[in-house]
């Protein structure tokens, strides 16, 4: 079987390096090291939650991965098309079958359009609707949020935060798009907020078949809507597993940290046993030597200093990056 009828999007080895200009003539002196050889897959129907610190990498990630920002390097194939090989018309073309949805949602809705006229935008110019036809589908779509009819008169700085982001998902649905890459949609809102937008997201994933990159530094948040997770430090994927085996037995030290930081909501002997993670992300410009997370591990050894771990096979189709693994996988 071949990887495009198995995989809605297959990324392999994406790079993203910013670079660092300097002076007069603004010489390149440096690179931010944004995403460094990142490798996932996406099938359809699933959603792959996207987990990691501020700065880690993930929001370039999401974009790179629909081509919003230009890839350094690596590939990026969607439906068995390679993004990268096609001309802009062409890209443009299969723009409507991934969409993206925000953190904020105020700063992605023009507050110079009605939300009729801002729904109604995209099925203009990709599927010609005449007026009629656009008012009707805008109504479906504000029904398909939760919105009323009477809303679509209305302009974004009429709205809530957590109605704006239920616009940006109709926006995102206009197309009848397969993938949504959802750049933390929740971490704007207020706790009660969150939970609806998270309960409308995981009912639209079965009522229209989509397929979600959910991306968010709450582990917390994540697991209510994943899959599977990738867990990223400092632009590289450093666990990969199912939502249920990282939850209950995550292996990479960084993901033990990061499950560790969800807060319990009692005092108990869990909470008062829990090492939480020290230190601060190194620069992503000037990356440490060996593994990216030795300077803050608890369980570094002196090969994690000097010689970079690569990707192990997990029983039940996980991987883990670290040295910690390497003799079991190899067993």
């Amino acid at each position: 079987m071949s990887a495009s009828t198995i995989t809605i999007l297959q990324v392999t080895d994406l790079t993203k390096h910013f670079p660092i200009r300097k002076g007069v003539l603004k010489r390149t002196v440096g690179h931010v090291h944004a995403v460094n050889g990142v490798s996932f897959s996406i099938r359809p129907g699933e959603s792959l939650g996207l987990v990691g610190e501020s700065g880690c990498g993930k929001t370039t990630l999401g974009k790179c991965a629909v081509y919003l920002q230009q890839p350094t390097a690596g590939k990026v194939v969607f439906k068995g098309t390679d993004l990268g090989s096609v001309p802009e018309q062409e890209l443009r073309r299969l723009r409507p079958q991934f969409q993206m949805v925000f953190q904020d949602p105020f700063s992605t809705l023009n507050p110079r359009m009605s939300v009729e006229a801002m729904l109604g935008e995209p099925l203009m110019l990709y599927e010609g609707l005449k007026s009629g036809q656009r008012r009707r589908r805008v109504m479906q779509l504000l029904d398909t949020v939760g919105l009323r009819p009477e809303h679509s008169s209305r302009y974004p700085h009429e709205f809530s935060g957590g109605q704006r982001q239920r616009l940006a998902v109709a926006r995102a649905l206009a197309l009848n798009p397969s993938l949504i890459v959802c750049d933390e949609p929740v971490s704007a809102l207020d706790v009660s907020i969150q939970a609806q937008i998270l309960n409308l997201l995981d009912r639209l994933k079965d009522d229209f078949g989509l397929s979600y990159l959910f991306i968010s530094h709450d582990l917390g948040v994540v697991e209510h809507i994943a899959d599977r997770i990738a867990v990223m430090y400092l632009g590289k994927i450093v666990e990969l597993n199912r939502e249920s085996e990282i939850c209950r037995n995550a292996r990479h030290p960084y993901t033990q940290a990061l499950m560790a930081a969800i807060p319990i909501p009692r005092i108990s002997a869990e909470k008062k046993q829990r090492k939480l993670l020290a230190g601060d992300v190194p620069s992503p410009i000037d990356l440490p030597s060996g593994c990216s997370f030795h300077p803050r591990c608890p369980k570094v050894m002196e090969r994690c200093r000097q010689e970079e771990p690569r990707s192990l096979a997990l029983a039940g189709g996980g991987e883990v990056a670290c040295h910690l693994y390497e003799t079991a996988a190899a067993n």
